[in-house]
């Protein structure tokens, strides 16, 4: 899902605070469950009442004895009133405790013998599993929408089932809803039949498949139906709103094509689909059946600049990776999640580009290196954690993501993709863990890299570098000094490359560095213009590099990477001087990708003098509307009447919404009254995933006018749509010190019944560090059967409390 173990060769202690890496993680080791019999088939027959929140019905389950003499059968059930059990038209006895659900048949199985239970049960309002949504005080314009969330052990709370993802099985979905509704699920459907007042949807999943990964969801969905090859290609969206599913979804054929390319096996399944739907906490892989945040409907005009490309083709690997197959524990879910988060990349160097593609994964750099030094640090292979959500972190996703980046250089292009189709191919429909994956590299190269993961997977941390080049002419040799400053030495493989003046010539170098410091030089034509290291952007890594200001000119013009460009933008920027204003303001004009652009612009904004200023404002009009958002954002950093000024027309006229908004925020920083009703009115402004609006509400707070706080404390609550109410939340995160009420305003967002409003609130709690926020998450973390709002909150308390948390 996105939102994008073995605990050896520890390699470093955590940075973070011990309250909120022992309340997270723990010290007792988890396991896959044992188990007395194998799931071969779930049948779901149920009928859906959006109106009472009722989800009721049958689940037979056809089972397989693994040993001799089973005769109960335990399954996971949570939430839900079991009203009868048989067998081959037979009552069977049955008892729930908690949320095991223990089932006796009339006699002991012998090992491979088959049996099939049907189990009656009712959920009424459910909290975990299955959500309904509908339209009252607090969303009035919610659609009528019923939908399933599985991951991570979550499917037990909508029928029961041994909730373990290493547990497979064929399903059917048998959905009974009102008519002129329809039920999407797994697979393929196999009929549509009206039934009186409703309608009966027959879906089937003929391939195995983890058992959280079946879904349901229901809604007035209209279906938009393309075609990659053979295989339907089909949106379900709210009716109304098919070209934004169009849009937004626009690049799954490609992406089909490309991923069944690379990965030599063709997708697997008979379709694909994908539901948009309300107040979906980002994307969920269901098997042939993606849900969708409907933040995938993009209209017309944020068309302009927005896109959820990365979303589209990072749920649609993981039907490779994760569903084809599956982590045999959460403890390996980076063979799900970062893979899915490697495809990203993938996808978007075939679609946008190379320099896109890096400037994304520098931005996973980023936020793992975040967690990394303000939450907690661990192995990506971990196997103690309070709840399984805990480990869908930034080190599964970004740090999982760049692991599989560097194993692609580390192995080469031909000797990669040879792995990975063989790693698909053998372990096809089952469950693996990360021993299988090196396995599998080894028996398709020969290479052995358990050092590799040893450093990587199983052990904790990155490398931080220092470097320092030098040219000594008399003996035409560049030096390169490199010192590693965090704790132990890594074993790195460097590239280094050297380019002479006008890119005359080349030099690339290939070294290895154990050491904590070492020396390296080599003999080159003549005295480089540029030196780069790490030119391909290749290596998770901190680097600090000291070199003249020549070589960052140079670098800023010259170099082949986007990424390249960046950085010397922002040494530039620290430089500061009239020649590298000018060199900074010709590359936010003319360098040819955005993204290097956008950081000129933002490194001009960084430089704080007149002429930088002026420069900026001569950039305006810069046709690219991202590096446009950039200039804005740079001169909002001057916060005064003049850049207000420049601003204020850009905050109503500009053809792109992110920039419109950028220049709110821009006019919230000025810190002029003026301006208080100009936000006031784009507060209501409508727009795309409420972008003006929330920026206005940002710039209002921004202004820190105390005047501005009854406008907060209102987008605080009902009936503010999502996106404001979550945005006014954490606004209101920042004043609470000055308001001895806004503690309580923000816990309000507790009772949401959207998930999102209640994860914002947990984490705005536990940012402000108010004792009086306490209670209030203890509640969460006791009460609430929401194992993913329990978790934000253990996370909450541990840093308002900085002390480790009593096990829960």
């Amino acid at each position: 899902m996105e939102l994008r173990e073995d605990g050896r060769c520890s390699r470093a202690r955590s940075t973070a605070s011990g309250g909120v890496k022992s309340a997270l993680l723990g010290k007792e080791k988890r396991y896959a469950p044992d188990r007395a019999f194998d799931t071969l088939h779930v049948r779901l027959d149920l009928t859906v009442d959006l109106r009472a929140r009722v989800l009721s019905g049958t689940c037979v389950t056809t089972v397989k004895a693994i040993k001799d003499g089973v005769r109960r059968l335990e399954f996971d059930a949570g939430g839900m009133r079991i009203l009868g059990a048989s067998s081959s038209g037979k009552r069977l006895a049955f008892k729930l405790e908690g949320e095991r659900l223990a089932v006796t048949l009339p006699k002991a199985l012998r090992a491979g013998v088959d049996a099939e239970v049907a189990v009656r049960y009712r959920i009424a309002s459910p909290q975990r599993g299955f959500h309904f949504v509908s339209p009252g005080r607090e969303a009035p314009d919610a659609p009528w929408q019923a939908w399933s969330q599985g991951q991570p052990e979550d499917a037990h709370y909508w029928f029961p089932c041994h909730d373990s993802p290493h547990e497979k099985a064929t399903t059917e979905v048998v959905a009974r809803v009102p008519r002129g509704w329809r039920a999407v699920s797994n697979g393929v459907l196999l009929s549509r039949k009206p039934a009186g007042s409703r309608e009966v949807f027959h879906w089937r999943m003929n391939h195995p498949h983890s058992l959280y990964l079946v879904t349901l969801s229901v809604g007035r969905f209209a279906e938009v139906v393309e075609k990659w090859e053979d295989v339907p290609v089909v949106y379900y969206c709210e009716e109304g709103r098919e070209e934004d599913a169009r849009r937004g979804f626009s690049k799954t054929a490609s992406a089909l094509a490309l991923f069944s390319k690379k990965f030599g096996v063709r997708y697997p399944y008979e379709r694909y689909a994908q539901v948009a739907a309300a107040e979906f906490p980002g994307g969920m892989e269901n098997t042939t059946c993606t849900t969708q945040t409907d933040a995938c409907l993009v209209d017309r005009e944020a068309a302009l600049d927005t896109d959820l490309d990365l979303l589209v083709s990072h749920e649609l690997a993981h039907q490779w990776f994760g569903d084809l197959v599956t982590c045999r524990d959460w403890s390996h879910a980076w063979l799900n999640e970062g893979f899915a988060t490697y495809c990203e990349y993938v996808f978007t160097e075939h679609d946008k580009g190379k320099d896109a593609a890096d400037r994304e994964f520098d931005n996973n750099r980023r936020v793992y290196f975040d967690e990394d030094a303000h939450r907690y640090r661990r192995a990506i292979v971990c196997s103690t954690y309070k709840h399984p959500w805990v480990l869908f972190d930034r080190h599964l996703y970004e740090k999982g993501g760049w692991v599989l980046h560097m194993l692609r250089r580390e192995l080469g292009e031909e000797a990669w993709w040879r792995s990975i189709s063989h790693y698909l191919r053998r372990f096809r429909d089952q469950s693996v863990e990360t021993g299988d994956l090196i396995a599998a590299i080894e028996a398709s190269t020969g290479r052995n890299l358990r050092k590799f993961f040893d450093q990587w997977v199983y052990g904790t941390g990155y490398p931080s570098l220092q470097s320092r080049s030098s040219w000594d002419a008399a003996k035409s040799t560049a030096r390169l000094r490199v010192k590693q400053t965090q704790g132990d030495p890594f074993e790195l493989p460097l590239s280094v490359r050297f380019t002479g003046k006008d890119g005359h010539w080349v030099k690339d170098f290939h070294e290895t560095l154990k050491d904590k410091e070492k020396e390296f030089s080599w003999r080159l034509p003549g005295e480089p213009a540029m030196v780069e290291l790490d030119p391909e952007h290749s290596l998770l890594k901190k680097l600090d590099e000291k070199k003249p200001l020549g070589l960052w000119r140079a670098q800023l013009t010259g170099a082949a990477s986007g990424l390249s460009r960046s950085q010397a933008a922002a040494a530039l920027g620290k430089w500061g001087d009239s020649a590298a204003v000018k060199a900074l303001a010709s590359a936010a004009r003319r360098d040819p990708f955005w993204g290097a652009a956008a950081d000129a612009a933002a490194a001009l904004g960084a430089v704080r003098t007149d002429s930088a200023r002026k420069a900026l404002e001569a950039l305006l009009d810069s046709e690219h509307p991202k590096v446009r958002r950039a200039v804005v954002a740079a001169l909002a950093g001057w916060t005064d009447s003049r850049s207000a000024k420049v601003l204020e027309p850009l905050s109503r006229r500009d053809p792109s919404i992110h920039v419109r908004g950028e220049a709110l925020r821009g006019l919230g920083r000025a810190k002029d009254p003026a301006y208080l009703a100009e936000l006031r009115a784009a507060v209501k402004r409508p727009s795309y995933w409420g972008v003006v609006s929330t920026a206005a509400l940002q710039g209002l707070s921004l202004t820190r006018d105390p005047r501005v706080l009854p406008d907060l404390v209102r987008a605080a609550k009902p009936p503010t749509p999502y996106p404001q109410r979550a945005h006014a939340l954490r606004a209101l995160g920042t004043w609470h010190a000055s308001d001895d009420s806004l503690v309580s305003v923000i816990a309000g967002g507790l009772g949401s019944r959207d998930e999102r409003v209640q994860m914002t609130a947990i984490q705005v709690l536990g940012e402000t560090g108010d004792p009086r926020a306490v209670p209030h998450l203890e509640r969460i973390r006791d009460k609430s059967p929401d194992t993913r709002l329990k978790t934000y909150a253990l996370e909450a308390l541990g840093k308002i409390k900085g002390e480790d948390e009593p096990k829960k």
